[in-house]
């Protein structure tokens, strides 16, 4: 089609049946969707997303599957896809995480005691930093860090602190 040289009158008319032919047979939706998609997938050949799809609204899981019909695609996972990865493997530090960020207002609030196992109230009593987000990541990388330390101590001593740790 593209190589003949056909008078310009002979192509147009040419065109005109095949897109006459396709709304006749009622599948121009299909047809226009089909097109969109090869369109699509010509301009993007290859699709790297970058990082925290849990964190842009409801049903994630709906985008991830989307993003995995792609024909070539890699994620490079955020630190909230992570922790909502954690959360859903059961890591009770991540569900505390996902659960009750830190709160930056002094209205009383409904919680869970997940140690006890029962709905809790919490509110801030004296000073409260309400800029706290921007260090979240920060101080819980810091508490993973201390209790990841703390279990390798239990496992292998606090010589090993001093010596550096055995090869696994």
């Amino acid at each position: 089609m593209l190589h003949t040289h056909y008078e310009d009158n002979d192509k147009r008319d040419y065109y005109e049946n095949i897109i006459s032919t396709i709304i006749d047979i009622g599948r121009a939706s299909n047809f226009l969707v089909q097109l969109c998609e090869l369109i699509k997938r010509l301009a993007v050949d290859h699709l790297h997303v970058v990082g925290d799809i849990f964190d842009r609204g409801p049903r994630a899981d709906i985008i991830l599957d989307s993003l995995l019909d792609y024909h070539s695609v890699d994620i490079q996972w955020g630190n909230h896809d992570v922790v909502w990865m954690g959360a859903a493997a059961g890591s009770p530090i991540c569900i505390c995480t996902v659960l009750k960020p830190t709160p930056s207002i002094y209205k009383q609030q409904h919680t869970v005691d997940y140690i006890g196992r029962t709905d809790a109230e919490l509110q801030i009593k004296g000073r409260h930093d309400p800029c706290i987000v921007p260090r979240a990541a920060v101080v819980q990388n810091s508490l993973t860090a201390f209790g990841l330390l703390d279990l390798l101590t239990v496992r292998y001593g606090t010589l090993a602190q001093k010596h550096g740790f055995p090869k696994v």
